[in-house]
């Protein structure tokens, strides 16, 4: 489903991230994180593309000095963390390892399959 809060977690994404162009600081780099943790809880991809945007917008506005743009990354990640930390308990990371066990159980059960109907595989 399409529906409004991805729009406007994406809308609010390119307006931090231009408001930290415009004054880079503390404040604004906070809110960028705040916004990659939220996100992450709405859906956890928004980790990706939040974070990948986040992280683009530093390194154009710190290309000069690489100590701070490591500096503000490692602040954006530690406020992202922040939020995300509550949903690592029993959302994210027991969610990992029933995926794992689906795909382990997935590939188990497959015993043999052709290729192409030319090369065939028997495990």
């Amino acid at each position: 489903h399409y529906n409004y809060p991805k729009i406007v977690l994406y809308a609010a994404g390119l307006a931090l991230a231009w408001a930290y162009v415009d004054k880079p600081g503390r404040p604004r780099l906070a809110a960028l994180g705040a916004l990659i943790g939220i996100g992450f809880l709405f859906r956890h991809d928004h980790l990706v593309y939040l974070g990948a945007l986040s992280v683009t917008t530093i390194a154009c506005v710190h290309h000069a000095s690489m100590r701070d743009g490591l500096r503000a990354a490692a602040g954006l990640c530690a406020v992202a963390a922040i939020f995300i930390a509550p949903d690592t308990r029993s959302g994210f990371i027991p969610s990992l390892y029933a995926w794992s066990r689906i795909a382990e159980s997935s590939a188990s059960a497959v015993t043999s399959f052709r290729i192409a109907g030319v090369i065939s595989i028997t495990s």
